[in-house]
């Protein structure tokens, strides 16, 4: 019995994309071109996973915290190379790219919700405070309002280093900064306050 098999066709060229050959998935939809085709589809990197212009036109621009290398991509090969940190970081792109957007309305109301839930869970935060000289003490009156004691809060871009972190203490928070980048002095720093309800051991390398 002979089986055809529906092959999928590559929209830049017209062509079939046969098994074997270099592909590019747009990781929104899920449409797939050969990867030497990727500059004439117009696919390009946004907030960190492939799309094809239409996904890219339509998506929102969110936080990306991690550096783009698109402008390296010259081999058609390149989709099939990444190394075990490319893939890691698409993963985390993805989960990024999935997460809600909240106006403040809608945040507060579902701290309301969560705040009114009797089960024991874990609460965390997640803040690019953009420079702690600046804006911590503006951040502290904004956790304020919202009412919610969380178990850990992140932030990211504190241009702190860790000699410095006594500076800006959260209120029944213990707070852990890492290192700074050498030579970079903005959009680098991140730190985790855990709350004092918790046990927190630091484990060295």
């Amino acid at each position: 019995m002979n089986i055809k098999l529906i092959k999928d066709v590559c929209g830049p060229c017209s062509r079939s994309i046969n098994i074997g050959q270099p592909l590019l998935e747009c990781e929104n939809c899920n449409n797939a071109i050969h990867t030497k085709c990727f500059k004439s589809a117009k696919y390009s990197c946004k907030n960190g996973l492939w799309m094809c212009y239409e996904c890219a036109s339509s998506a929102e621009e969110r936080y990306y915290p991690f550096p783009s290398n698109e402008e390296s991509y010259d081999s058609d090969r390149f989709y099939e190379n990444r190394n075990q940190e490319d893939t890691l970081i698409a993963s985390y792109s993805l989960v990024l790219e999935r997460c809600r957007r909240y106006s403040k309305i809608e945040f507060l109301n579902a701290i309301k919700q969560l705040n009114s839930l009797k089960k024991p869970m874990l609460s965390s935060l997640f803040y690019n405070v953009d420079g702690n000289a600046s804006n911590f003490d503006s951040f502290l009156i904004e956790l304020r309002s919202i009412g919610h004691s969380f178990d850990m809060i992140g932030l990211a871009e504190t241009n702190t280093d860790p000699a410095q972190q006594g500076l800006y203490q959260i209120p029944t928070y213990t707070g852990f900064y890492g290192e700074t980048l050498a030579g970079k002095k903005k959009g680098t720093g991140v730190a985790l306050y855990v709350s004092d309800n918790l046990n927190t051991v630091v484990l060295e390398k």
